[in-house]
């Protein structure tokens, strides 16, 4: 099952990302990115959103489990390079965006 590798918080950014994506792409909203939005979407998706969800995956390990060991949390390190390369397309999605803007104006 999918929840077992992420958790609804992990699920929840995703669809966020897509919805945003998606908004963005059909022009349905006039979305001015600046480099400060860029800069906080790579603070968020470089060390925020991976630390929040390594936190709230390691509380529920050790909620679930007795006994936890370093087996139990493996896979929390493949989160942070699973977030990265989130946030490397997601940033090249958005300034390939901000480029077709300024082509277009």
């Amino acid at each position: 099952m999918i929840t077992d590798l992420f958790t609804y918080f992990d699920l929840s950014i995703l669809l966020l990302i897509i919805s945003l994506d998606i908004s963005i792409l059909s022009k349905k909203r006039k979305v001015k990115l600046s480099n400060l939005t860029i800069m906080l979407f790579a603070i968020f998706f470089l060390f925020i959103l991976p630390y929040l969800s390594t936190e709230l995956e390691s509380h529920l390990v050790h909620s679930r489990n007795e006994v936890v060991d370093g087996f139990n949390l493996l896979y929390l390190w493949l989160k942070w390079p699973i977030y990265w390369l989130v946030g490397a397309i997601e940033l090249i999605f958005l300034i390939s965006f901000k480029r077709r803007t300024e082509i277009k104006i």
